[in-house]
């Protein structure tokens, strides 16, 4: 299926509406994978709740860094204490690990892997990450005020 370009409420609206066909051919033909499940939910708590109480703010899945850099999760970092609007916050990328996952004790190679990919774009990183997030918020991806929400 073709897809417009979103530009405009409709067509939010419209690939909104085919999320579901998607995520269901991504599971018939990709990867099954019930930690996608559990990062979906992860991002639907997150951004959707509007009494979120949390420091951490996930902006995109699966963000690629470089050859060797998939993050799970990536978003920011901000402390609920001395909160302020306007306010520098810390890029956040999260990995995900579901139940016994056997490659959880090799977590400290990939985290370094991961940093090794991100060292010298780090800033750009950061960069992205709050276009992203901006954008989102525009389009009413995150369920706030988009004034509460702006560190």
């Amino acid at each position: 299926m073709d897809f417009p370009d979103i530009v405009d409420d409709a067509s939010v609206r419209f690939f909104v509406s085919k999320i579901p066909s998607i995520k269901g051919n991504i599971l018939r033909y990709g990867k099954s994978s019930l930690e996608i499940e559990y990062e979906q939910m992860i991002i639907r708590a997150n951004n959707n709740e509007p009494r979120n109480n949390s420091e951490y703010f996930i902006v995109d899945r699966q963000y690629v860094a470089s050859k060797i850099g998939r993050f799970d999760l990536t978003g920011f970092y901000w402390p609920r204490a001395h909160r302020r609007k306007g306010q520098l916050v810390s890029p956040c990328l999260m990995e995900v690990k579901f139940a016994l996952n056997q490659d959880i004790q090799y977590v400290h190679e990939q985290l370094e892997r991961y940093y090794n990919a991100i060292r010298g774009d780090s800033a750009a990183i950061a960069e992205e990450i709050e276009t992203i997030f901006k954008q989102k918020l525009v389009l009413g991806l995150f369920n706030q005020p988009v004034n509460a929400w702006m560190p």
